[in-house]
């Protein structure tokens, strides 16, 4: 690449050829052929300054060193385009968190019932992927390999009948949307899933009444059936999996009791036990598992939206308060990307929110990252 660059040739090659030569799969160092690229525009910027972009983004830098990018991040060509500045974005946070999730599909929810978004953490940037069948608030999703499910919820913002239906999305072939798939055993919303075993558990819920019932779902088979009750009816509850047991974590009753309690059911062996109660009474709260904890993050208890956050320790089979949100927040949406917490929107009791909040295990603090477009409540959301 070099004795091409001082060949004077080289300045004069028309875009066809220079790509070919910039993309060649046997240039292993990207720099080089970057370097190669902001050449060829300097010799005719007025000309050439408009290719730059699209240039720029046939490079492969997934194996580009820190100290490369950052030299390439200084060049004024890169600092000017915002296509090239997306990319380096990617770059980075790729060299930092090689083979990780870095975006979250957002579904339904009170004002977007029939929305499906993806949104990327690091470009904070949103597309919109194709529409739900029906309006779904109050719903829960789990993702399998490439396909993401989601299952029952109701219309009306939330206020509907629960639905029996169910909806997946093969992220590999979006061109076909959602598909409908086997009805659940009951109607359900505000209902809780998780995976484990390629099947899906979905816990509790409300169909005119707290439900104490719960389904699995058989993948291979697209099947559902009952299993053994919780020991507790629950809606507006958490549900998470975690070593072969799927957690059921606080939630509510007929009576609007909030409850601290907790349980777990041992796939293996189909039986609910009862684990240590949460400090704190809370429903409508965000769970999620990281590095073999699991967190209950805000939620509300008679009508007081409640801004804490516990970690659950199986070994110890304890809980223990962590760093609270900033803002205290009821049925937020949560999941865990690049080794961290996202907590998106929520009810703050007197509108709902758009904001994002980010935990980050190393230095146990939150922080506020971007908004939504629109305001986010009882929507449901997808690790992608």
């Amino acid at each position: 690449m070099n004795k091409l660059q001082n060949n004077e040739d080289f300045l004069e090659l028309d875009i066809k050829d220079l790509t070919t030569i910039v993309t060649w799969k046997k240039q292993h160092v990207a720099e080089d052929p970057f370097k190669a690229i902001v050449q060829w525009v300097n010799h005719n910027q007025s000309q050439r300054k408009n290719l730059f972009g699209s240039l720029f983004c046939q490079l492969q830098l997934t194996s580009v060193t820190h100290d490369a990018l950052t030299r390439i991040s200084e060049e004024s060509l890169v600092k000017e385009n915002l296509q090239c500045s997306n990319k380096l974005v990617k770059a980075f946070a790729q060299l930092k968190y090689p083979q990780c999730q870095h975006k979250f599909l957002l579904m339904g929810g009170y004002d977007s019932e029939t929305d499906c978004v993806a949104f990327d953490v690091i470009t904070k940037t949103s597309k919109y992927l194709p529409k739900l069948n029906f309006p779904r608030c109050a719903a829960t999703t789990v993702k399998v390999g490439s396909r993401v499910y989601i299952v029952g919820g109701a219309d009306n913002q939330g206020e509907g009948h629960p639905y029996q239906s169910c909806e997946l999305l093969d992220l590999n072939d979006l061109e076909n949307g959602w598909k409908p798939m086997s009805n659940m055993l009951e109607p359900r919303k505000w209902c809780r899933s998780g995976t484990c075993r390629e099947k899906i558990y979905v816990t509790g819920g409300y169909d005119h009444q707290c439900l104490s019932s719960c389904e699995e779902f058989d993948i291979q088979n697209s099947k559902w059936m009952s299993i053994s009750n919780m020991r507790q009816a629950r809606y507006v509850h958490a549900t998470v999996v975690l070593n072969d047991m799927v957690y059921c974590i606080g939630g509510v009753n007929n009576t609007t009791f909030h409850f601290s309690s907790c349980e777990c059911y041992d796939v293996r062996s189909g039986k609910w036990n009862v684990i240590a109660p949460r400090n704190e009474a809370r429903s409508g709260l965000a769970s999620v598992v990281l590095d073999g904890k699991i967190y209950a993050i805000g939620g509300r208890d008679d009508g007081k939206r409640i801004s804490t956050v516990e970690t659950y320790i199986p070994e110890a089979n304890k809980w223990l308060f962590v760093e609270s949100l900033h803002l205290a927040r009821s049925c937020p949406s949560a999941c865990v990307l690049a080794g961290k917490i996202f907590v998106i929107g929520g009810w703050h009791g007197s509108s709902r929110l758009n904001s994002v909040e980010i935990f980050d295990p190393t230095t146990e603090d939150w922080s506020f990252s971007f908004k939504t477009k629109k305001p986010v409540y009882a929507a449901t959301v997808a690790a992608i």
